[in-house]
């Protein structure tokens, strides 16, 4: 049954939130507005990133390899938009470091850039406490409810292993909103970065 009311609700996003990756041959930035981030291994199966099954894994049964990502939330204060940022288990040490040496990852600003046009070039990552003096965060999403909406599992069924129905492909902002990154390094003007118009490669989140 819908849940009519008569006013927006103070969060009309429901759970579901972009998912970025960092973008070949751009810089991708945010500020972190989760406290902390949450992943689990995943599968590149028929065309998109789904969670690996603890039991009965279709993936593996058919030789599939996983690969450990993690996700977190963010906010680009330039447009006011907030995301999932999604990592590989590299990019994640540096996150979690980052989170034992603060006590935290909320306030914490980033940027994420390949340095080559390559779609699976290595991901370098910038961390910093933000300036948040003139800008106010949004309260954090519920990580796990969002992912669960991405991936389509019944949150009635969070604590059952093993229960999927029919995955979805995950819709991947295909562009950063930093500034454009040249394959020896160097930084171009922001914008630039509009101008990209070729997504990155398919098999984007089995690397990093």
């Amino acid at each position: 049954m819908p849940q009519f009311s008569n006013v927006a609700p103070n969060d009309p996003r429901g759970f579901a939130l972009h998912l970025v990756r960092c973008p070949s041959g751009s810089s991708l930035v945010g500020i972190v507005t989760s406290d902390d981030l949450i992943g689990c291994p995943t599968h590149y199966w028929h065309g998109r990133t789904v969670p690996h099954e603890e039991d009965d894994c279709a993936a593996c049964q058919a030789g599939q390899e996983w690969r450990w990502h993690s996700w977190l939330s963010a906010f680009n204060p330039r447009n006011h938009e907030a995301f999932l940022f999604e990592s590989t288990a590299r990019v994640t040490d540096l996150f979690t470091a980052y989170r034992d040496s603060h006590g935290g990852l909320r306030g914490c600003k980033f940027r994420a850039q390949r340095r080559s046009t390559a779609p699976n070039a290595r991901v370098y990552l910038e961390l910093a406490p933000a300036n948040l003096q003139d800008i106010q965060l949004p309260d954090p999403p519920d990580l796990l409810r969002c992912m669960c909406s991405i991936w389509n599992i019944p949150l009635p069924n969070l604590d059952v292993e093993g229960i999927l129905h029919s995955i979805p492909r995950v819709v991947v902002k295909p562009d950063g909103n930093g500034e454009l990154v040249t394959p020896d390094g160097r930084i171009q003007k922001a914008e630039h970065a509009s101008r990209r118009k070729d997504p990155p490669h398919a098999r984007d989140s089995r690397h990093g």
